[in-house]
């Protein structure tokens, strides 16, 4: 009797132990398992990141090469600027002085005038 159950406590310790590791390996198996697609969530996530860091970064690099020439233009278009207004305040001083010569040619051909007038008649 005793031997009995010995055997069967023995059996049933065996079959439990059995069980015990399947479980135990299909425990192991599904850790593995959800580890592997929480690795690849994650992966696929900081990819993501990555991809938008580089794209960030290309686009970061073309705005500051847009930016550099939009300063090369504009101060092309300063220097022009300036010699535009140099050559505008010239004009201005060329067309005063064309007025001083005028005014002073016509004070001449007036005086001119006048001593005409005032000679006398020259008989031929």
């Amino acid at each position: 009797m005793y031997s009995k159950l010995l055997k069967e406590h023995a059996s049933r310790q065996t079959q439990q132990r059995k069980e015990n590791d399947h479980r135990r390996r299909e425990a192991i198996q599904a850790l593995g398992n959800y580890t592997d697609a929480l690795a690849d969530t994650l992966n696929a996530g900081v990819s993501m990141v990555f991809t938008n860091e580089r794209q960030l970064q290309q686009q970061a690099r073309m705005l500051n090469e847009q930016t550099e020439r939009c300063v090369e233009l504009t101060n092309q278009w300063l220097e022009m600027s300036k010699k535009l207004n140099g050559a505008l305040k010239e004009l201005g001083m060329v067309g005063h002085y064309c007025k001083v010569i005028e005014g002073d040619a016509r004070e001449m051909a007036e005086t001119l005038r006048l001593a005409k007038e005032r000679a006398p008649a020259h008989a031929d």
